[in-house]
């Protein structure tokens, strides 16, 4: 820390002095430089190439990352690489590069293309970058060169754009080595695969917001606001993506000699100077605010007030401890600091996958208090209930419904449906993609309306989501537009409201080589024949998984180039919204069985006033 700021003075010092500029004016072409450069790398990003040129940017296999290389005494060794003289240039600028003029061409073929480059900034330009562009593109290749299983992840332009203000390149490079892998910094945890690391700094986040700024902590909760739809960004980057320069330098002065406690000090005191306004606000006036609000902070008064924080290594330990205690709840894990679920790009080559799970509830485990007269058998194993909406929150852009329930049909009452369902036969289910002519799905179905199995399934979702926020979602569900009009007019029988299930089950078998193809669940509405129940919506989907030996099938859900995979696993039941975009996977061994329901929802009035024809496309799907 002490080396890099006295280098960074020598510099701007040496600058001022031979250009005759005064050294504020250097300091401000600094701050220039840092955030032209960062504005680049959020529309530019970093192009992967093939094994030939450079490291592919993340999830690629070792012997595929690491570019050709030639022996060399100032090589780097590290956590993916290769020891030898790395080539930081794709086969597309090599191209662009051998059509350069000689006088613009640059030595290439030194150590980690970071040193004796002293004309490769030219180049970069010529390409159409800036020279600090050229630099901070530079030094993140190398790093993806250095460590390839994590390689190059957004929100690492940031931090290293902000070290390319103050040090040369090669330091810059080697400063983002020590802070992504060395204590007490860690950074490379929040940019893995599984983003762990980025999971448990957010629940740290959540409990230190509950224990020193109660009222906010209890008012956000109300207006269903999680920390991780705004402090998500502010800790990944160590707030160097949003906020003045002023305070992210005071932040990282401090931030490379204690560690993260400066880091959560920080937040509960930008939390702390926000809070009088966000108690006035409600859930879509905070979230603008919060993409206000990093243009209202002052730096050095959000550093003194953080000095007046009484928090302590030991309140952060404590909740390290709860949360690496209940990963280690539900099943082994390789890495101490494992989740209960992943985000992974579409591009990745890794085929793995893991159960989809909460970030906020962490498995939270709800013993049923009464179960409900049961047509088949009572259960046995308390329920597990696995919040999905944050998770799905960077995937699908917004908040959305979803939860995943495990323990809520026995496996004896899963092997009678599927008994039941073979002795009654099973029917084409094919449904075609008229645009390619293709299959959509293709497995096979059994059909049965059985109001009384729908109740007790939902009477068991009940039971476990009492007294849970996921409860009051699930019977109002705020997301359906008609709820608006009973705002506006203060009409409570016009608010849609939770009815049950449709009690026609439709029993999907998945065998080998059978898949269901990407799609949203369309709305199914009850026709005006159907009596006092005349009117009602479907709004969630229901998947009742019944077994689990099988492989692939996963339902996965996609959104903005991510998606997340939730494993089936006998007797769970997963909910969430009809217009989340998901698919399920290709089973490519053994056969996968699964029921496919809805929740209803109605008005006081919506026997009234339905108009609806009958039973549409969606009950039958």
């Amino acid at each position: 820390s002490r080396s890099g700021s006295e280098s960074g003075g020598d510099d701007i010092v040496e600058t001022a002095e031979s250009t005759g500029q005064d050294p504020k004016g250097v300091v401000e072409a600094k701050k220039q430089l840092f955030n032209e450069s960062m504005d680049t790398l959020m529309t530019m990003g970093l192009r992967s190439v093939d094994g030939t040129g450079i490291a592919r940017i993340v999830g690629q296999k070792k012997e595929d990352s690491v570019a050709p290389v030639k022996k060399d005494s100032r090589s780097a060794s590290g956590p993916g690489s290769e020891c030898g003289s790395l080539d930081l240039f794709d086969e597309e600028e090599e191209d662009e590069f051998n059509e350069l003029p000689p006088g613009m061409k640059s030595d290439r073929g030194l150590g980690l293309g970071l040193g004796n480059r002293s004309n490769s900034w030219k180049s970069t330009e010529a390409l159409g970058m800036g020279r600090g562009q050229g630099a901070l593109r530079r030094v993140l290749r190398a790093y993806s060169m250095y460590d390839a299983k994590v390689g190059y992840c957004q929100g690492m332009n940031f931090i290293t754009a902000m070290f390319l203000t103050f040090l040369t390149e090669e330091e810059a490079f080697w400063l983002l080595v020590v802070v992504m892998n060395e204590e007490p910094y860690k950074l490379r945890e929040l940019f893995g695969e599984d983003m762990a690391g980025t999971h448990e700094v957010l629940y740290i986040a959540e409990k230190l917001l509950a224990q020193f700024l109660p009222k906010l902590s209890k008012h956000m909760e109300a207006e269903s606001i999680h920390v991780s739809m705004f402090v998500t960004q502010w800790l990944l980057t160590v707030y160097t993506s949003t906020f003045p320069f002023e305070l992210v330098a005071r932040v990282w002065d401090s931030f490379l000699v204690e560690g993260w406690k400066v880091v959560y000090r920080v937040m509960l005191s930008l939390l702390e100077f926000a809070s009088k306004d966000i108690l006035e606000l409600r859930f879509e006036d905070i979230l603008h605010y919060f993409r206000e609000f990093p243009s209202k902070v002052n730096g050095p008064t959000i550093m003194a007030g953080s000095l007046k924080i009484a928090l302590k290594r030991k309140h952060i330990q404590k909740h390290v401890n709860e949360w690496r205690r209940h990963a280690g709840d539900d099943e082994p894990r390789k890495h101490p600091h494992s989740s209960f679920y992943s985000i992974r790009r579409r591009a990745s080559d890794e085929t793995s996958s893991v159960s989809a799970a909460t970030l906020n509830s962490l498995a939270r485990v709800n013993a049923l208090s009464k179960i409900a007269s049961n047509p088949l058998k009572k259960q046995v194993k308390e329920i597990v209930v696995e919040d999905l909406s944050e998770p799905l929150l960077p995937i699908i852009g917004k908040m959305k419904f979803a939860v995943l329930l495990h323990n809520v049909v026995t496996p004896e009452e899963c092997s009678e449906l599927i008994d039941r369902a073979e002795e009654n036969g099973f029917h084409d289910a094919y449904i075609y993609d008229r645009r390619t002519n293709e299959a959509h799905r293709n497995c096979i179905r059994y059909i049965v309306d059985d109001a009384k199995l729908a109740d007790d399934w939902y009477e068991r979702v009940l039971n476990a989501l009492t007294g849970t926020p996921l409860e009051k979602k699930l019977m109002n569900a705020p997301w359906i537009d008609n709820n608006a009009r009973a705002k506006l007019t203060g009409k409570e029988d016009e608010r849609y409201r939770a009815v049950g299930l449709n009690e026609r089950l439709r029993l999907l078998k998945y065998k080998q080589g059978e898949f269901f193809h990407s799609h949203n669940d369309a709305v199914f509405v009850r026709g005006p024949n159907e009596g006092e129940r005349a009117g009602e919506t479907s709004s969630v989907s229901m998947h009742v998984y019944l077994n689990q030996k099988f492989k692939g099938g996963l339902t996965t859900f996609h959104g903005q180039g991510r998606h997340m995979d939730v494993k089936p696993r006998t007797g769970s039941i997963l909910i969430f919204e009809h217009d989340i975009l998901h698919e399920g996977q290709t089973v490519t061994h053994g056969k996968k069985y699964v029921v496919r329901t809805d929740v209803m929802y109605s008005t006081a009035k919506a026997g009234l006033t339905s108009d609806a024809s009958g039973t549409t496309l969606t009950q039958e799907l």
